[in-house]
């Protein structure tokens, strides 16, 4: 279907502000922004259709509604157009008149051009190969990429998890550590005249314990996070290749195929807090007499 004309001029209509934008008259018959103006005469327009006068206030056509259901209807069809072309097999570069509907998928085929078309196919460079469908082997790689993305999602989910128990077991190492310490201050208090430093050996060697614990669970929180950041760039990359249309898939292909899009990832607990457990010194308190 073919996008409506003004009846006057025979100018197509626009979807558009300007000389071609579709107004209504009073009598609901509708001619183009230009012819509109033309037929403006003293405040006045007669159809030229079947007659009916429509008074124009301010002697603007302005003050006319335009036909949106007519600029809907171009707006929707222009859409279409644009769509079913976005779409449309490449041409071929042998016989650039034929569209390369077919991909050339013989195993020992020596040419690099892969997209044929059907006289490639019976007289051409290509007669006798198995061939595939442009649009089925598009349709076998988005496949692919979907199921890459899903397996990539997933081990973002499973990092994301393991994020969240380590960010807990640190919670608990703060926790576990400050009451270690309160206890170790509690015992030294009652005795820091005799053993004040023992108290600090003690109290340093197991802040160190500590420290080292939080640094490896900041380290594996560290690469869970950079793992997830590259899986993300991946994720989006490969559905940026999904939206492809046929031609840019088959050219970009479905890229590097590596060990994070199909493989399960292996768990990353958080460090054992064995080390921080304290032996602390039994001491025995003397008589003053």
């Amino acid at each position: 279907m073919s996008i409506p004309k003004c009846e006057i001029c025979d100018d197509d209509f626009s979807s558009e502000a300007g000389d071609h934008s579709p107004r209504n008259l009073k009598c609901s018959h509708t001619s183009c922004e230009r012819c509109t103006k033309n037929l403006l005469n003293n405040g006045r327009i007669v159809c030229p259709f079947c007659r009916e006068p429509t008074e124009i206030p301010g002697n603007t056509i302005k003050s006319l509604h335009k036909n949106f259901s007519l600029i809907q209807m171009i707006q929707t069809k222009t859409t279409d157009v644009e769509k079913s072309s976005e779409n449309c097999p490449p041409k071929c570069k042998e016989h650039p008149s034929n569209l390369a509907e077919f991909v050339c998928i013989e195993d020992y085929c020596p040419l690099k051009n892969k997209l044929i078309c059907r006289i490639c196919e019976h007289t051409g460079n290509h007669k006798g190969h198995t061939k595939e469908l442009l649009t089925s082997r598009a349709a076998e790689l988005r496949r692919i990429l979907k199921r890459r993305v899903m397996h990539i999602q997933s081990n973002i989910l499973k990092y994301k998890s393991e994020t969240s128990v380590i960010e807990g077991a640190e919670k608990i190492n703060e926790q576990l550590l400050n009451m270690k310490l309160k206890e170790i201050k509690d015992h030294f208090d009652r005795i820091r005249q005799s053993t004040g430093e023992k108290e600090k050996q003690l109290t340093d060697e197991l802040t160190a314990r500590a420290t080292k614990i939080r640094e490896m669970d900041n380290t594996t929180k560290a690469n869970l996070l950079l793992w997830q950041q590259q899986l993300s760039g991946n994720s989006e990359e490969t559905e940026k290749r999904i939206d492809m249309n046929d031609f840019d898939l088959y050219t970009a292909g479905i890229g590097e195929d590596t060990w994070f899009c199909w493989s399960s990832t292996k768990k990353h607990p958080p460090t054992d807090t064995v080390g921080m457990d304290v032996k602390l010194p039994t001491i025995k308190f003397e008589d003053g007499n």
